[in-house]
């Protein structure tokens, strides 16, 4: 057992870190030939390391899944007029803007329109388009929600807050274009023909209240405080141009392979271990997608390596799971939990791996909610690991799911999730920042050895 323990190793994590992050995978977005390029490559590690393709014989989950390819960064520009004259600022591309990751082809010119939130919920008594036109206009609106998970109606709020959202609320009201507050690679917004958008960084968008008579951060705390939308006009012309081709041709997949128990009764329950694998891909530049998500896959697959080489006897049997499209809005988990491979009823439980891969501290998200699991990582961290762990509830505050986990949670299946504590380096969340140097192999190996060890007491009980 301790073979296969000591032969986790560091420089192996980061060796498939640079794998998984090479440019020539443009990201690992989901329908790209450069995810499928990266799913290849995790099926002839599985292959090479002795798993066994779990789907009936086959290695891949597949489904259609359509992509937007960015052939460059575009432009954006906003117009001020002063008086007869004007003057127009050009952004820059990657430290002020980013493009919209499934916008639309082509170059559109309107007034900006500021809707706070951009959400119209009647059951809720708000709309922030109540009382401003923007047919062929550019709607300039705020990410989340105006309320927190204290407040006693946050799961209805919460079903507006994705992107997804304020998009599909924008063209309804016949907005020909958006700009999302916040410089944030994007790839889940549906794919619209005649709709451009892009994302402008926070201290960017003041530039468009220059002139008013209004603060943003003003009008945001009031809307936060009253729930009363504050939406007017910002007086000034945006230009947006993308360049861009929709591809529907695209095919993305489920990798899933599987160590097999040696129990003849306990090998058909199995406990699953599922990441990530795609990215935000190409947004105008090569975005590596490191810590999110190439750790957690990574994660997954040297745990898999340790188990399978070490030929260690495990009675139950074990599902690892690199799921596609999570960036997509969750569509590879969701693609599982509706087209199980095994009965949900033998399913152990489930842990999801997520940005696991930078920080000093070992954790489980869930444990404390099922104690018969979380004594594995307890005597294995206590024994071998050193490290200092935490644990907590299993707990959904309702509204949309934001991980895979809560995809399999919401079907039923006993769910946790690792994590990381106490952060070293920077996070550059969805950004072009995030790349392998990012991340701390030395964590992702205790990570992978503090599984390794728990997974054999979870399959030997």
């Amino acid at each position: 057992m301790m073979e296969g323990f000591h032969s986790i190793s560091s420089n192996d994590i980061q060796s498939y870190m640079e794998i998984l992050c090479q440019p020539e995978w443009e990201g690992r977005r989901a329908g790209t030939p450069g995810y499928l390029a990266a799913a290849q490559f995790v099926v002839d590690s599985f292959t090479a390391w002795g798993l066994q393709p779990a789907n009936h014989g086959l290695w891949y989950q597949t489904f259609d899944h359509e992509w937007t390819e960015i052939k460059d960064a575009g432009q954006l520009s906003i117009k001020f007029a002063f008086g007869k004259d004007s003057i127009s600022k050009q952004y820059n591309f990657p430290s002020e803007f980013f493009p919209g990751s499934s916008s639309a082809n082509g170059t559109i010119s309107a007034p900006a329109i500021w809707v706070g939130f951009g959400i119209t919920a009647p059951e809720l008594n708000y709309d922030d388009y109540q009382k401003v036109d923007v047919k062929g206009k550019i709607v300039v609106v705020e990410t989340e929600i105006p309320v927190n998970a204290k407040h006693p109606d946050f799961a209805v709020w919460a079903v507006h807050s994705s992107t997804v959202s304020k998009c599909k609320n924008a063209i309804n009201h016949g907005a020909v274009g958006l700009i999302f507050v916040d410089k944030l690679a994007n790839p889940s917004i549906p794919y619209h023909p005649n709709f451009i958008y892009c994302y402008l960084k926070k201290s960017m968008v003041n530039d468009l209240f220059v002139g008013t008579k209004f603060n943003r951060n003003d009008l945001i705390e009031h809307i936060k405080t009253t729930l009363q939308p504050q939406s007017f006009s910002l007086g000034k012309e945006i230009t947006i141009t993308a360049h861009t081709q929709h591809h529907l041709d695209g095919k993305c997949c489920n990798v899933v392979g599987l160590l097999e128990g040696s129990d003849s009764v306990l090998k058909n329950e199995i406990i699953i271990l599922g990441a990530h694998l795609d990215g935000v891909g190409n947004a105008g530049a090569f975005f590596p997608g490191a810590l999110d998500n190439a750790s957690g896959s990574v994660d997954v697959m040297t745990i898999a390596q340790g188990l399978a080489q070490s030929k260690v006897d495990l009675k139950r049997s074990i599902l690892f799971i690199l799921l596609g499209a999570e960036e997509t809005g969750l569509r590879g988990s969701t693609y599982y939990v509706t087209h199980p491979i095994f009965p949900p009823e033998k399913v152990v439980c489930m842990f999801n791996f997520d940005m696991v891969g930078n920080g000093k501290g070992l954790g489980l998200w869930g444990g404390t909610s099922f104690p018969e699991i979380l004594k594995h990582f307890q005597e294995a961290n206590e024994k071998y690991i050193h490290r200092p762990m935490q644990s907590w509830e299993y707990s959904d505050a309702g509204g949309r799911p934001r991980t895979d986990g809560m995809i399999f949670g919401r079907a039923g299946y006993t769910t946790l999730a690792a994590t990381v504590t106490d952060r070293v380096k920077p996070v550059f969340y969805h950004d072009i920042g995030d790349t392998p140097d990012m991340v701390v192999p030395e964590i992702m190996e205790d990570i992978c050895r503090w599984f390794y060890l728990a997974l054999i007491g979870m399959a030997n009980e």
